[in-house]
C-alpha cells in the first residue's frame, strides 16, 4: 500500500510564488500560472532568436556591401560603427595561423584581433546564386488587381 505522503507534497509555484499542495512532480498552482509561464518563456526565446537574426542579417549586408564595392577587408573598428558584430558568424574554425576562418551564411573571411580580410564568396553561395536565380518581377504582374485581373 502507498504512503499517501509520497504521493502528495507541499510547493511554490514557479510563476506567482503562491503555496500549494498537491503530485509531487506539480510546478504551479493553476493552469493559468503554467500557461503564463509558459508563454513568457516561449516570448523569450523567441525574442533572443529574432535579435540574433536580425544581427546576422545586419553582419551580411555589411559584409555584402564589402563585396560589392570590391573590398577585400576592413577594420573591425570600422565594421563596428556601422553595426557589425564579430560574435555573430554562422561558421568558425581555425585559418592559418593566428587567423580565424569565419563565414556568415555564403560570405567567408579571415579575422585577426583588428581586422577581416580575404572577404570572398564560397563555392556553395555561387552555386545556390546560379541554381536560384533572382526573381524579377514582370511588370505585368505587377498591374495585377486583387480580384486577379489585369488592368
Amino acid at each position: 500500500m502507498k504512503n499517501s505522503n509520497d504521493e502528495f507534497r507541499k510547493g511554490r509555484c514557479l510563476e506567482c510564488g503562491a503555496e500549494f499542495s498537491g503530485r509531487k512532480d506539480k510546478k504551479f498552482c493553476s493552469l493559468t500560472c503554467k500557461n503564463n509561464y509558459n508563454n513568457r518563456r516561449y516570448h523569450d526565446r523567441k525574442q533572443y532568436r529574432e535579435k540574433i537574426l536580425a544581427q546576422l542579417s545586419r553582419n551580411y549586408d555589411i559584409l555584402e556591401g564589402l563585396l560589392t564595392d570590391n573590398q577585400a577587408g576592413a577594420s573591425l573598428e570600422e565594421l563596428s560603427m556601422l553595426g557589425f558584430d564579430s560574435r555573430c558568424l554562422t561558421g568558425f574554425g581555425k585559418g592559418n595561423g593566428s587567423h580565424e576562418c569565419c563565414s556568415c551564411f555564403d560570405i567567408s573571411y579571415y579575422r585577426t584581433g583588428s581586422k577581416i580580410f580575404g572577404l570572398r564568396r564560397t563555392e556553395s553561395g555561387k552555386t545556390a546564386m546560379k541554381k536560384y536565380p533572382p526573381v524579377r518581377i514582370s511588370s505585368a504582374l505587377l498591374d495585377i488587381k486583387d480580384d486577379g485581373k489585369t488592368k
